[in-house]
């Protein structure tokens, strides 16, 4: 019996006190988690949620085993960890969660590089529009511009990188509204905007904009940008394009604009699988070496 998977299946239930969202943490089909919850208990002989028609709660038992399975499976993964040690093996999951924002290019070529030198590893990779909670989701590191959420467990960060912004407009949206002369201006302005920000930071100053489209995506922000609908803030290597129909000409260049950090985020455990540990250094040495933010081809507004 594959106990410690079955284990962490129920840890995931448990957690998430849902099987349908353990099954997408897990990326595993409802049957397949019901089904793991089955096998566990039939080994344990005693059950371990009580069910009804449209939820369920832990069994004494099932309390039990959720207060100290975790130690269980940590304790499992270092045993094997060391066993696979001693042949210098390396394998095993790494569930990794990005901000929708990192480019796929950039960290396919990182997940390539890396799983063809340990070709025993499997990475699980979600792309998030927003930061989740790094410890039920399951995910042992976080990429984005925000950190994760997180309960008490201290939070590690390490950064990848900065990128520079710039506010832009079309030369069709010039000829149309004119150009503001400082960011106090901004209110009298349509702008579009990312992520409903109501205030653009010039300075170390927020300064409040007229937002009259507010996207959650990258692409079309930019695309509104070159259609003149609004004034934009985007990373200073998008202000070049091939199309002269479509320039950006940058606006307030007299005002620094404060930087978007990305930066990679993981839990501070008692014991980090060494697999985790290697992928953690492969990142940061191919940041050092511009592998994973390449700033062309990367879109922060």
């Amino acid at each position: 019996m594959n106990w410690p998977k079955y284990l962490n299946t129920f840890m995931h239930v448990a957690t998430k006190k849902s099987i349908s969202n353990a099954a997408k943490a897990i990326n595993l089909p409802q049957s397949t988690v019901t089904k793991h919850i089955q096998l566990l208990e039939e080994y344990l002989e005693t059950d371990l949620l009580m069910r009804s028609s449209r939820s369920f709660s832990l069994t004494e038992s099932g309390n039990d085993l959720y207060i100290r399975g975790k130690g269980l499976l940590i304790e499992w993964e270092t045993i094997c960890e060391d066993i696979s040690h001693h042949s210098n093996k390396v394998s095993g999951n790494i569930r990794l969660d990005t901000e929708h924002r990192l480019h796929n290019e950039n960290l396919a070529n990182i997940i390539e590089e890396f799983i063809s030198q340990y070709p025993e590893v499997k990475i699980h990779h979600r792309d998030l529009t927003e930061p989740n909670n790094i410890e039920t989701s399951g995910a042992d590191l976080y990429v984005g511009s925000l950190p994760p959420l997180t309960s008490e467990t201290k939070l590690i960060k390490r950064s990848l990188g900065k990128l520079p912004r710039c506010c832009v407009a079309s030369e069709q949206y010039i000829q149309k509204h004119g150009i503001p002369t400082h960011p106090d201006e901004l209110i009298s302005y349509p702008c579009v905007t990312y992520k409903g920000a109501q205030c653009w930071k010039f300075k170390n100053t927020s300064f409040p904009i007229n937002s009259i489209v507010n996207t959650n995506s990258p692409n079309l922000l930019l695309k509104l940008i070159h259609n003149g609908v609004g004034i934009g803030l985007i990373p200073k290597p998008l202000i070049d394009t091939p199309n002269e129909d479509k320039k950006l000409i940058p606006l307030l260049t007299k005002w620094s604009i404060d930087n978007v950090e990305f930066s990679l985020y993981y839990t501070k455990k008692t014991h980090t699988p060494l697999r985790v540990k290697l992928f953690i250094d492969f990142c940061i040495k191919s940041v050092n070496e511009k592998k994973l933010i390449e700033l062309k081809k990367y879109f922060s507004p």
